[in-house]
């Protein structure tokens, strides 16, 4: 048979709450012992509904840019839609404004690159355009009031970047190759809230806050 529903008055203390259901016989207060002074808890819910719709679009073509060379040219896009469709209002911890805000627009609809391959005897080269689109952060999740439900929003701007690589066969099983990521160091747009607890950059940014990345690669095969 199911135990009585056990009734705890409003602003019950943890102990109090404790007390009362050892009482009821739905717990041994033993078994939370150090727990009596305990004011709030965390947990984890299930509690809101998203639904996320996108396109993937890759295309490559290959070619002879001149005789004795190989090329290729490729193309990706993406684009990704979020939404939420039910922010669990009835529940014990229904979703704020700011975090459905963050959910829906928190990385950019639209991203894509544009590479371009070349081999010419022991030599190769790689160009590649990379795009990010606008994006949203809220400051160290700073849900509050406004537009946006963020008390420190920080709205994005899409970004460009560029990647490069020259590499030399050494032998049949050995490549050297040098090369960029991000070549022109580029950053994201500074975060107008930089002075609250740090951060000069939008720690999100999709394009990375470090700005450019240089390199040498030795690789060989056996």
């Amino acid at each position: 048979a199911e135990l009585p529903v056990t009734a705890i008055p409003p602003g019950s203390s943890t102990s109090q709450v404790l007390n009362l259901l050892d009482a009821a016989g739905k717990l041994n207060v033993a078994d939370f012992a150090g727990s009596e002074d305990l004011t709030s808890f965390s947990f984890f819910t299930n509690s809101f509904d998203t639904e996320t719709q996108g396109i993937d679009i890759v295309a490559s073509t290959q070619f002879e840019m001149y005789p004795g060379s190989e090329s290729s040219l490729s193309a990706a896009f993406n684009w990704t839609q979020t939404e939420v469709t039910n922010t669990g209002a009835n529940t014990a911890a229904p979703l704020s404004a700011g975090r459905r805000y963050v959910i829906e627009n928190g990385l950019p609809e639209i991203k894509g690159n544009v590479t371009l391959n070349h081999q010419q005897g022991p030599f190769s080269g790689l160009a590649r355009l990379n795009y990010y689109g606008e994006y949203f952060e809220c400051h160290v999740d700073a849900y509050g009031g406004g537009p946006t439900g963020c008390d420190l929003p920080v709205p994005g701007d899409a970004q460009i970047t560029f990647d490069f690589e020259l590499g030399y066969d050494v032998t049949e099983n050995a490549t050297l190759a040098f090369g960029a990521q991000n070549a022109f160091d580029s950053y994201p747009d500074e975060n107008p809230f930089g002075g609250v607890v740090g951060s000069k950059y939008p720690a999100t940014a999709p394009a990375g806050f470090l700005g450019g990345f240089y390199y040498v690669r030795a690789r060989t095969s056996f």
